[in-house]
């Protein structure tokens, strides 16, 4: 489906029967969730749909996540990584795509879907960049995806799981969080396998766009202050805790991606 503005709705489906069987034996945690547990009763029909909506948003960007962390693995196998470590890695975009599954299933309990236009190509994006250093682009990568945004991701779903207001946004909180620590562990092995072989001005350019990740994550944490305050109500997106606790939790989040960060500059060790 397509809007005049040629931007897509955002949508999902599963294809059933044998496929979907597969895949849920692939994660069968997804279907012991305590699904249809939430109580709405006492919510007023404004509040669910804006809760619906920053779920659809979150949706969104877990399956962006899947597509960046695609384009990333294809730089991580020219690099030559080590092949159990590229196999490791080659479950992430996996796990983003249950996740986007999950938030699906977590509207479906809110009330039901909404339209949400997205531009594809600014979302998806296309091929990824490719110089003659691939060891340095497979290291600059990760460092950005995994080991600064996945790590300060982490830090925000443990908030939010700590200060969940019903069993299911427990359970879903807590297995994001589960997966997003591999994938930080992920990127940080793969840093620390790829440190002997980077020059030192290599290693100062991996820290460099991991330092510059940073930024972006903090600009974008900072405009949680600025978000109406069904963002911070308790069945939405960003911790029933309120608004300046989310945002302390990021900071500390974003501080605990910055010392990995220069201590891997300093050692190749996390």
């Amino acid at each position: 489906m397509r809007t005049k503005a040629s931007h897509p709705v955002f949508a999902l489906e599963l294809l059933g029967d044998a496929v979907q069987s597969g895949y849920r034996a692939r994660r069968p945690h997804l279907d012991a969730m305590p699904w249809g547990t939430l109580h709405l009763q006492d919510v007023s029909p404004e509040t669910l749909l804006a809760c619906r909506r920053w779920w659809t948003e979150f949706a969104l960007q877990e399956y962006a996540s899947a597509a960046s962390q695609t384009r990333m693995l294809q730089l991580v196998l020219r690099a030559g990584a080590p092949l159990d470590l590229s196999a490791l890695l080659m479950a992430l975009p996996f796990d983003e795509l249950v996740h986007t599954e999950m938030c699906a299933l977590v509207i479906a309990d809110l009330g039901g879907a909404i339209a949400l236009q997205f531009d594809r190509a600014a979302m998806l994006g296309g091929a990824p960049e490719m110089t003659d250093a691939p060891l340095l682009d497979a290291a600059v990568a990760v460092a950005r995806q995994l080991c600064v945004a996945e790590q300060c991701t982490l830090g925000t779903l443990h908030h939010r799981r700590k200060h969940a207001g019903n069993p299911l946004y427990e359970a879903v909180w807590g297995r994001m969080a589960r997966d997003e620590g591999a994938h930080a562990r992920g990127g940080w092995l793969l840093l620390n396998w790829a440190w002997p072989a980077l020059r030192e001005q290599e290693r100062v350019a991996v820290a460099e766009a991991g330092y510059a990740t940073l930024g972006e994550v903090e600009r974008a944490d900072s405009k949680a202050a600025e978000l109406d305050d069904s963002a911070f109500h308790p069945l939405s997106v960003f911790g029933a805790a309120g608004r300046d606790a989310y945002l302390a939790a990021a900071a500390q989040a974003r501080a605990d991606a910055t010392a990995l960060l220069e201590r891997w500059v300093r050692t190749g060790d996390t």
